[in-house]
């Protein structure tokens, strides 16, 4: 029985991957994009892992030109910035640090368009 549980429990993981993997999008890591995250490293003083998040989700929005989107990073401590929000505001985008608040987002918007 628990070689069953151990194996259901298994495909319900991969299955939960790989709906993940068809919904998502890779943003490519390109030289402007590393270019930028140098200043974010400045101002607003990001670390560099956080600078290239950052400097890549700023990419994205502009490529996408999306109406509604959502920047998911438990991060609060380095990204919950006035300006950090202020830019992401402007783009469309709203900064949220926490699964919960991210699953409630997106519902809301799937319930929106139905």
């Amino acid at each position: 029985m628990l070689k069953r549980s151990r194996e259901e429990e298994k495909q319900r993981v991969g299955d939960t991957v790989n709906r993940i993997m068809k919904a998502a999008e890779i943003i490519d890591m390109t030289g402007e994009i590393l270019a930028v995250a140098k200043r974010y490293e400045i101002t607003p003083g990001l670390s560099p892992q956080d600078a290239v998040v950052y400097a890549s989700v700023l990419a994205h929005l502009d490529l996408t030109k999306s109406v509604s989107s959502c920047f998911l990073n438990r991060n609060s401590k380095d990204f919950d910035d006035p300006d950090i929000q202020e830019t992401l505001d402007g783009k469309g985008c709203k900064m949220l640090f926490s699964f919960d608040h991210g699953l409630g987002y997106v519902s809301s918007k799937i319930v929106m368009k139905n």
